[in-house]
């Protein structure tokens, strides 16, 4: 599983595609490249990611005890791409994109369901809020940070509107993404990213003060908490 995850991070060197990755997906589970004990070893549950919803294998995350599903989901600046398989054989769904933003795990996950024959989850971009007025929601800007893996970005205000940086699959390109207000009451605060499907949740209590920002994107909702020598003055 190595050499796959050496594609996904140099892409600019090693080209590939579904075909060529379903015979590799398939050469790993005939033990064509690796032996039974060490695939085996591959797939064995180990620590469960609770924000990934899997446990992890070597060079891949496994679902399930006994593991019925292997998968990797990966990207890299420009590109993105998932690759799930049934231990058993059933069916392997490979998506592949050049564009970062695309929710590649999303669309494997509704393609599974069709398999499946169950009814698949229709997500859609959410409706913003129109000539909004952003001046009072200055106090959001600041750095905000996923702890377990140090993951960061920052909300700015510029220009009579907020923007984010440094998004989960675009920290490389250093630019700053315009948010749309979706939807505020007392305790919740929504935000949408002008750019992709990505939402921002702010958790307010009852003293205005931000608990928590719930980060979606694609199937991953991050609490993200935000750092307090970084508050803005």
């Amino acid at each position: 599983m190595t050499c796959f995850l050496v594609f996904l991070f140099h892409c600019g060197f090693l080209y590939s595609n579904a075909d060529d990755l379903l015979r590799w997906v398939k050469a790993l589970a005939d033990r064509t490249i690796i032996n039974k004990e060490s695939y085996q070893k591959m797939i064995t549950p180990n620590d469960f990611l609770w924000y990934i919803g899997a446990s992890v294998g070597y060079g891949c995350f496994v679902n399930n005890d006994p593991v019925n599903e292997v998968f990797v989901d990966g990207n890299i600046y420009g590109y993105t791409c998932s690759v799930h398989s049934y231990v058993n054989g059933e069916f392997t769904v490979i998506v592949l994109s050049n564009n970062d933003a695309v929710p590649t795990g999303r669309i494997v996950k509704g393609i599974k369901s069709i398999l499946l024959s169950q009814e698949p989850e229709v997500m859609v971009k959410p409706d913003i809020q129109e000539n909004m007025d952003y001046e009072k929601y200055k106090s959001f800007t600041g750095d905000y940070c996923f702890p377990p893996t140090g993951w960061r970005f920052t909300i700015s205000f510029e220009g009579g509107g907020l923007n984010v940086d440094r998004l989960f699959i675009q920290e490389s390109k250093r630019r700053k993404y315009l948010l749309k207000l979706v939807s505020e009451s007392a305790d919740l605060v929504v935000f949408a990213c002008e750019v992709c499907d990505s939402t921002f949740t702010f958790h307010i209590d009852s003293m205005g003060k931000i608990q928590k920002v719930i980060y979606a994107w694609d199937k991953l909702e991050l609490p993200y908490k935000r750092r307090l020598d970084a508050l803005p003055m």
